[in-house]
């Protein structure tokens, strides 16, 4: 990672660090997945995880409506990678550090907090909340040039830097983060995700690796992830190892909207394996937890035009048109099917 370079004594003047160049983030996936709009994770509030947990439609092989396997395969690669664009996962959870966290990581290593920095750390919650996110992020330039080794600081900065679309940038500080600390929590989990959503499970699956079964406050949705990372590899015996575990520990502490999508994404792991109905089961399961979601319907229609449930098809991709009438594969699959239907 580069150093900040500053043409003035920070901790003297207070005057603000000349920012280097910003590192150019090649976007593979998710252009602005991280949003950092939370709805409470545990009641108690400890964590949050973002709504609009969305995953890509992971169809697998193409059902008898289709007048050719190789022109379907062309529009399946595209649909999987559009929907993987523009509606995966919001955000993972809301693993942003408070300012208390940085304060107390601070005062352990220094001894105290000065005025000055405390100002300084409250103003970057207002000018995040204000969507100024250059004012923020010179904020932070300087506060890491005094202290450039506390970790809840970098994270803090790593997941500004994802609101900014900087992901190549936050991902080099959460690297940093490891370099300092191997098994720090924020950090590995947000590398993971990060990279599952670049659709490179192999670099994701190290991170959630390394903090599996640290016992953490939310544990359970690592392992979702894993289960995720899993299922992209086709190692889908640990896959089902975890989805298993989730089902089994879930309970309504979670937010519905996080119970929706792990069993939209276990619809979509039987779906992979082209076991059928286990998928529809998973896919109803996660309508019971956010019954508009015109992605878990597209599925359902996925699945029972591959099983010739023709009409029963045809409802779900109507139903999803009707919450979004833009989703075009709900749109050209629907239209495809009234052909199909007339036809016979």
């Amino acid at each position: 990672m580069n150093n900040i370079q500053c043409k003035a004594n920070v901790k003297s003047t207070g005057e603000r660090c000349q920012k280097p160049p910003m590192i150019n983030a090649k976007y593979c996936y998710l252009h602005g997945f991280f949003k950092f709009q939370g709805l409470p994770f545990y009641k108690s509030g400890i964590i949050q995880i973002v709504s609009g947990l969305f995953i890509s439609l992971l169809i697998g092989t193409f059902f008898h409506v289709l007048s050719s396997k190789q022109s379907e395969e062309i529009a399946e690669q595209q649909t999987r990678k559009r929907e993987k664009q523009t509606k995966e996962l919001k955000d993972y959870i809301d693993q942003k550090v408070s300012v208390a966290d940085i304060h107390n990581e601070i005062k352990s290593k220094y001894g105290a907090v000065s005025d000055k920095i405390e100002k300084l750390l409250d103003s970057t919650n207002f000018l995040s909340e204000s969507n100024d996110f250059n004012g923020a992020e010179e904020i932070f330039r300087n506060l890491l040039f005094i202290y450039p080794k506390i970790t809840s600081l970098r994270n803090r900065y790593g997941h500004l830097l994802i609101q900014m679309n900087n992901h190549a940038g936050a991902i080099d500080e959460f690297l940093e983060v490891v370099n300092l600390e191997d098994t720090n929590l924020v950090a590995n989990s947000s590398l993971g995700f990060i990279y599952l959503q670049q659709n490179k499970p192999d670099s994701s699956l190290i991170y959630y690796k390394k903090i599996n079964g640290m016992g953490s406050k939310y544990e359970l949705v690592d392992k979702y992830f894993l289960a995720r990372v899993y299922t992209d590899l086709k190692e889908f015996d640990s896959a089902r190892y975890y989805f298993n575990y989730i089902d089994e520990n879930l309970n309504s502490l979670y937010p519905s909207k996080f119970i929706s999508a792990v069993y939209l994404n276990y619809g979509a792991f039987y779906s992979d394996q082209d076991s059928l109905i286990k998928a529809i089961e998973m896919y109803k399961k996660s309508l019971e937890y956010e019954n508009n979601n015109p992605f878990t319907l597209t599925n359902l229609g996925l699945m029972n035009m591959k099983l010739e449930n023709d009409s029963i098809g045809i409802y779900y991709f109507k139903h999803a048109l009707s919450i979004n009438p833009n989703l075009s594969l709900a749109k050209t699959y629907y239209e495809r099917a009234l052909k199909e239907k007339k036809s016979k």
